[in-house]
């Protein structure tokens, strides 16, 4: 292991910005980086690679169903070589020194996740979206409440008020995250055995198995806000490629099930540690869990 190297894995399933998310990590990179490109079930001509020494790509065999998390997974135990990890979807931009700041913050605490601010990206221009200058860029998430009391999924949404009480805090504990982008140190990542539990499916629930997976573990789970990265937002253009609902509904399951209920009192210390979210009400844990 290369303690000053940093191993970023991008798992791709016909990813359309793959090779400008690439060039923009190595671009805005400052410390000793490698790439790790795991390509889910295609290959990218050679035209389309990113040709750099330190970019690697592998192509695992097509399924039926997403292997991110197999592919995230197989990609940081097998072939990183950085004591550090992250791992980010193939249609992001980062902050130039986006590594070093994260660094600077990981290294004092190795029982930590990090996620850093998100904003929006404009893919097509290839540059941070312009948004509504009264909303905060996102710091936090919190658990939609009729995800939770009506499907009994974990579904998490932006936070902009508690994104605003707390903008001064360079470093704030989160509830959840979107789940696009983590760093974390790889022998953290080895302890807490990310993305090996078998009960969830190929994607789906990423950030709610890694955050809380972190805390259960003993660790924190960390906006980092003294730097940024952008996603985009498909919305209509939509990703591309299909993801059967129904490996997603499983994750959704299996995951409320583990969290919620297992572990009820650990999801309930978890909740408490935070401000109420938008639209809880206050009898949240009798509702939940004495429903009829």
């Amino acid at each position: 292991m290369n303690n000053d190297l940093l191993s970023i894995v991008i798992p791709s399933k016909n990813e359309r910005f793959l090779r400008q998310t690439v060039e923009d990590v190595l671009r805005n990179s400052v410390t000793n980086i490698e790439v790790i490109v795991m390509l889910d079930g295609y290959s990218v001509p050679d035209a389309e690679r990113v040709h750099d020494d330190r970019v690697r790509y592998f192509e695992e065999p097509e399924t039926l169903y997403s292997k991110k998390r197999q592919n995230v997974n197989k990609a940081i135990r097998e072939y990183s070589n950085g004591e550090f990890v992250c791992w980010m979807d193939g249609h992001c931009s980062v902050d130039h020194a986006w590594d070093a700041k994260i660094l600077e913050v990981l290294k004092n605490d190795p029982k930590m996740v990090i996620v850093p601010q998100r904003r929006r990206l404009d893919p097509f221009d290839w540059c941070e979206q312009v948004q509504d200058h009264r909303k905060p860029h996102v710091d936090f998430e919190h658990f939609l409440w009729h995800g939770l009391r009506d499907n009994h999924s974990l579904h998490g949404f932006r936070w902009d008020q508690l994104s605003i009480d707390r903008k001064d805090e360079m470093v704030s504990d989160i509830m959840t995250s979107q789940g696009s982008m983590f760093i974390m140190s790889k022998e953290w990542y080895l302890k807490c055995g990310f993305f090996t539990d078998l009960g969830y499916q190929g994607w789906g629930q990423e950030a709610e198995s890694v955050v809380m997976g972190s805390l259960w573990n003993g660790g924190r789970s960390c906006v980092a806000k003294n730097t940024f990265y952008t996603h985009w937002h498909k919305g209509k253009s939509g990703r591309g490629y299909h993801l059967p609902k129904t490996e997603l509904l499983k994750s959704y399951a299996y995951s409320f099930n583990k969290w919620c209920i297992e572990r009820k009192e650990f999801f309930i210390n978890h909740m408490n540690n935070f401000p109420r979210q938008p639209k809880w009400p206050d009898s949240w844990i009798e509702e939940l869990y004495n429903k009829k």
